[in-house]
């Protein structure tokens, strides 16, 4: 199997599900600062000239949370739980903080990371503040929410977790923060602790 990508949270979910997995693959590092997500070959792969995108099995998948929800289905792993309901409640969390943590925390990342190394332009104040609102009434739920819990949906786990992290992983190359968020931040140091986690990290920034 091969996962193109570059640096992003997006792709970090994919790498760290494939380690978790234990999966066997070969990552390729696109260069954005060159195109070469935009090139005729990687539209073949995906046709917005979008990463993450894997091959496997002569076919390309994209979109991180399909892929990393087919990679847990392809090994019957417990990281997309037992029952059709277990399912249901990871998909749940996967989609609430993916259309709202996510996205907010993308803007942190095009605001602090993508514009200043890509297109040397300045943050968006207007932007980062509307960023910053809008997760303060965002990030206490998702505390209490696991004040009684080790990981998203429970005990152990699951591709929720993997894509929960990849998301709070801008916390670190930007200026958001989860520091007052006590059980939120006991969970991200956890998750941050796992050895999958480090090798993926590794791979996803390790300089071209």
């Amino acid at each position: 199997m091969k996962i193109y990508g570059f640096a992003t949270f997006n792709v970090l979910k994919v790498l760290v599900t494939a380690e978790e997995l234990e999966l066997e693959y070969e990552y390729i590092a696109l260069d954005p600062g060159s195109g070469e997500h935009k090139t005729p070959e990687h539209i073949e792969r995906h046709p917005m000239g979008k990463v993450p995108v894997i091959e496997d099995d002569g076919h390309y998948l994209y979109e991180s949370n399909t892929i990393c929800r087919y990679l847990a289905v392809r090994e019957n792993s417990s990281l997309y739980g037992g029952s059709f309901m277990d399912k249901a409640i990871i998909d749940q969390q996967i989609d609430m903080i993916t259309q709202n943590v996510g996205h907010w925390y993308g803007v942190y990342f095009v605001e602090e990371v993508v514009k200043k190394n890509y297109f040397d332009e300045p943050a968006s104040e207007e932007n980062l503040e509307e960023a910053a609102e809008i997760l303060s009434n965002i990030l206490p739920m998702l505390d209490n929410q696991l004040k009684e819990k080790s990981f998203m949906t429970g005990d152990e786990i699951t591709i929720a977790d993997i894509v929960g992290f990849s998301y709070f992983s801008v916390t670190e190359i930007s200026s958001a923060n989860i520091h007052e968020y006590v059980y939120l931040k006991r969970w991200y140091d956890t998750m941050a602790a796992r050895s999958g986690i480090t090798r993926a990290m590794v791979k996803l920034y390790a300089e071209p």
